[in-house]
């Protein structure tokens, strides 16, 4: 059986899941369902208009990523109007509607995976500004 690293690993490689947008879409997201019943429906998680993914945003972000020891602002709108995220979260839906079939789904464990990817991608960026 693969373990939940190497899946989350695969989905984030298959998705390009390395820099702030998706990177805070995914940490929202894995919070806003970790309580939800399975499966998910992708249209219980769209704003009425239809164009943003609901429950996102900066201060959202904040406050989940303080819990895990990041400070350091990942992004203002927290992937709530990064180009791509409705498509993101329904490939994130499915995804972990197709692991919950297999296994139950340890949200602690995919909210740490995501705050730890969160903390390289804010390295790389506090980095990018030294150098200039």
């Amino acid at each position: 059986m693969i373990s939940t690293e190497e899946r989350l690993k695969a989905f984030q490689e298959e998705n390009n899941i390395y820099t702030k947008g998706p990177l805070s879409l995914v940490v929202q997201f894995t919070r806003l369902v970790q309580n939800k019943d399975f499966p998910l429906n992708p249209d219980d998680f769209q704003t009425s208009s239809k164009g943003q993914v609901a429950g996102l945003g900066g201060g959202n972000l904040k406050k989940i990523l303080k819990e895990h020891g990041i400070t350091q602002q990942l992004s203002a709108e927290g992937g709530r109007t990064s180009r791509g995220s409705m498509g993101l979260m329904i490939k994130y839906v499915d995804f972990l509607n197709a692991w919950n079939e297999e296994e139950t789904v340890d949200f602690s464990i995919v909210e740490e995976f995501w705050a730890g990817a969160t903390r390289s991608q804010a390295v790389k960026s506090l980095r990018t500004v030294l150098v200039y």
